[in-house]
């Protein structure tokens, strides 16, 4: 018998939803004043807020991916741990102790980053060592002590989940859960030991570099180039068409991996998946000589 438990995901998600529609207006934003700039510096400034403003923007993408996957499942057998891409599996003999982290009188620090309803990752903390976070709410933090590794999870009904967790340790394991841990690095493997979806992966990213020398290629040389709107705009806005191809790059990478992890689509529809950067990059490569000449 299973027994699965949600942390509250309510904060979080209005959070991370509030800040990530902030980071894709902002990007709209700078990428228009970028595409209507005179002066190269000026271009070049906001095509470099554009990239940071694009790595906040996945960074709270994968913090709500994180969010929306976290659960706790306690049975006789163990606990399991989910959030994001890792997987923690604890068999119930190794866990030594959960407890409220209101019980110490000493306040637990927060792992680097952290946003109200959002607390994941690692942290160092005196007297354990690191700990790991996959909680949302503060008031219910628990602790779990398992074999000198600690973890922080926060369930909806945290007296429900420790009642229940005493029930369970009271009447033993039938039999013990294997002891997993999986992270990205653990999952990343599976997919790169892949043959054809390192090359797809490899593939696109090779493309997205040539099509950039291509972009400082034609800026060099010529000083204008016929834009969308039939205009004549300076040759460096061509750098804006590189950078549309690697978020591609970068987002069909994201997405192929999951999908190729979780097995939600067929294995030919993730690497048509993977492939698709590298027919953008030839499409963006020839709109690019289009414009130049």
């Amino acid at each position: 018998m299973e027994t699965e438990f949600l942390p509250p995901k309510r904060t979080g998600i209005w959070v991370l939803l509030v800040l990530l529609l902030g980071a894709i207006a902002s990007i709209f934003y700078v990428l228009s004043a970028a595409s209507q700039a005179a002066q190269q510096t000026v271009f070049m400034a906001n095509l470099l807020a554009a990239f940071v403003l694009i790595a906040a923007g996945i960074w709270l993408l994968l913090r709500l991916h994180t969010l929306l996957t976290t659960r706790y499942t306690l049975s006789r057998s163990g606990l399991e741990l989910r959030w994001g891409l890792r997987r923690e599996v604890i068999p119930m003999p190794e866990i030594e102790w959960i407890r409220p982290v209101s019980d110490f009188k000493s306040k637990l620090p927060l792992p680097a980053f952290s946003l109200p309803g959002v607390y994941f990752g690692k942290k160092q903390v005196g007297g354990l060592g690191a700990v790991d976070f996959a909680a949302t709410e503060r008031r219910q933090f628990l602790l779990v002590a398992s074999h000198g590794r600690y973890f922080v999870i926060s369930p909806q009904e945290e007296h429900v989940f420790l009642d229940l967790f005493e029930r369970l340790t009271e009447l033993g394991s039938l039999e013990s859960a294997l002891s997993i841990s999986e992270g990205f690095g653990t999952l990343w493997h599976r997919v790169w030991s892949d043959s054809a979806a390192r090359r797809l992966i490899l593939g696109g990213l090779a493309a997205n570099a040539v099509l950039l020398v291509l972009a400082f290629a034609l800026a060099s040389l010529q000083p204008n180039v016929t834009w969308t709107t039939l205009e004549k705009v300076p040759s460096q806005r061509l750098l804006l068409l590189p950078l549309l191809g690697l978020l591609a790059w970068l987002m069909d990478a994201c997405a192929g991996a999951v999908f190729y992890l979780r097995e939600a689509i067929e294995k030919p529809i993730v690497y048509l998946l993977w492939g698709m950067p590298t027919i953008l990059a030839l499409l963006l490569a020839a709109a690019m000589l289009i414009m130049a000449f």
